[in-house]
């Protein structure tokens, strides 16, 4: 869980640098916190015709480790976009220390329908000389709900079908069955593997997944997931596996929250130990300044300090920095890590800048009011009491006037209830999992959070008018309801 190491992980295999369809908790899992930012700024859409492209996403590293080594070039990866400005094509380069020139390493080539759906995904890979290595084939609904993923590894001039999961939507466009299959290729034919349930309730909360295991004849119980909610935040999260032919608790999470719906405290357990805590401070604007973990030491059966994160901010309360923390059990007190700063262009709003669809994944989560333009990494060396710079994150735009199609477009979208008490409930046509921005009638940011299962609590707010701003991956848009 820790911050950094996601961070890295991340951005290695946003470049491809490893196995492919790992799936990975963004950055912004770890600081859902940073989601309850607030911010001095207006309601925020595109304002004009100029915006600002990534064109180039950079990493530079330390390869010496020396404390004064310096930063060198290691990876480059050039985005192409087309006229509606999504991705078409992501090339990755790597540095190469002998001749001192960057040399093709990977390939991304993307195929849209005319919804800006991906419907074929192509990779390519190779030292310098690029080859066909994986394919993922979609295939959409008529709500633009991918209903067919077949992933696809290519062998002596052929495409081989390897793997297919294939999603079910009915009510409220909410994925209600799911089914894993492999290739077998005696048959030729797709063996169905893995199948899961998904139950809702009536707020969209997913309350019920059930997951079986397919073996050659029926489908057999595997595992249970139960989520609970009061007023609209998830409470508690019990897993169970199927045993002797009855369900049997595996181990579960504990959730607290503050008035403001921010995350206080995670509990998790199993049946005879508490595993992992971790808990969240605040300060008096609101803004995460602090979260400290507990580990299970399975040697002593205790639960022990592990880590401790530090969040800073500017002025305008944009996340500027974090530093990491470990517990050193031969002194007894927290030991700096490593640290991470960012840096922006404060003449370029963060709305004014257009992302690949897994870049706005990154900083989902993350709001920002201007426009990143690195992220340095830095390790604490103990033996000099100094932080080394150890990596950068470097992002590149190309200025463009244009008009970018439904990226910069605002869309009205209706909430419910209005007016509303304790919980709004929200559709969007696109993916669940928004960044949510509340405005009072003066335009200042009251609230920001993630849309989680299609709703957002509102109890903290005092009564009034507010106005919701949700950024999609492809729009932005804009509600207004009454808080009483």
């Amino acid at each position: 869980r820790r911050t950094f190491l996601l961070l890295a992980l991340l951005f290695f295999l946003f470049q491809g640098f490893a196995q492919k369809d790992v799936k990975v908790k963004h950055l912004s899992d770890h600081l859902a916190k940073i989601a309850s930012l607030t911010h001095k700024q207006a309601i925020v859409t595109p304002k004009s015709n100029t915006y600002y492209r990534l064109d180039t996403f950079g990493m530079d590293v330390n390869y010496t480790g020396y404390i004064n080594g310096t930063l060198q070039p290691y990876i480059r990866s050039i985005y192409s976009y087309d006229n509606d400005n999504y991705t078409t094509d992501i090339l990755t380069k790597q540095y190469d220390l002998n001749s001192h020139n960057f040399v093709d390493v990977q390939e991304v080539i993307y195929t849209r329908d005319a919804n800006h759906n991906i419907i074929e995904e192509i990779g390519k890979s190779g030292y310098g000389n690029l080859r066909n290595d994986y394919r993922y084939l979609y295939v959409y609904d008529a709500n633009n709900n991918q209903i067919v993923k077949t992933y696809q590894e290519y062998n002596n001039g052929n495409w081989l079908n390897r793997t297919l999961d294939s999603s079910y939507y009915y009510n409220d466009n909410y994925v209600d069955l799911s089914i894993h299959y492999t290739w077998n290729s005696s048959s030729n034919n797709w063996s169905p593997s893995v199948k899961r349930e998904y139950f809702y309730d009536s707020f969209n909360n997913n309350i019920l997944t059930k997951s079986y295991f397919y073996d050659g004849t029926n489908w057999n119980n595997l595992g249970l997931d139960s989520f609970y909610y009061q007023n609209g935040y998830l409470m508690h999260h019990v897993s169970y596996y199927w045993d002797n032919g009855a369900w049997t608790f595996d181990r579960g999470k504990n959730y607290t929250y503050d008035i403001h719906g921010n995350l206080i405290s995670e509990v998790d357990y199993t049946l005879n130990d508490t595993t992992y805590m971790e808990h969240n401070y605040y300060n008096a604007q609101n803004l995460l300044i602090k979260d400290t973990v507990w580990e299970l030491d399975y040697d002593s059966g205790l639960l022990l300090y592990s880590y401790n994160d530090v969040y800073l901010y500017d002025s305008d309360n944009s996340p500027i920095g974090i530093v990491s923390q470990t517990w050193d059990t031969t002194s007894n007190q927290w030991v700096n890590d490593q640290s991470i700063t960012i840096n922006y262009n404060t003449n370029v709003n963060f709305s004014d800048a257009i992302y690949p669809e897994d870049m706005q994944d990154f900083f989902e989560g993350i709001p920002m009011i201007y426009m990143p333009t690195s992220a340095l990494i830095k390790q604490w060396r103990g033996d000099s009491s100094t932080w080394m710079n150890a990596m950068e994150f470097l992002f590149k735009y190309k200025t463009i006037v244009t008009s970018i199609g439904n990226a910069a477009n605002s869309q009205l979208i209706t909430l419910y209830p209005n007016p509303a008490s304790n919980v709004i409930h929200i559709n969007l046509p696109e993916e669940q999992k928004s960044l949510v921005v509340i405005y009072d009638e003066n335009g200042r940011v009251v609230r920001t959070t993630k849309l989680v299962a299609g709703q957002v609590s509102v109890k903290s707010l005092p009564t009034g008018t507010y106005f919701v701003v949700i950024r999609g991956k492809n729009q932005i848009y804009v509600a207004k309801f009454l808080k009483r």
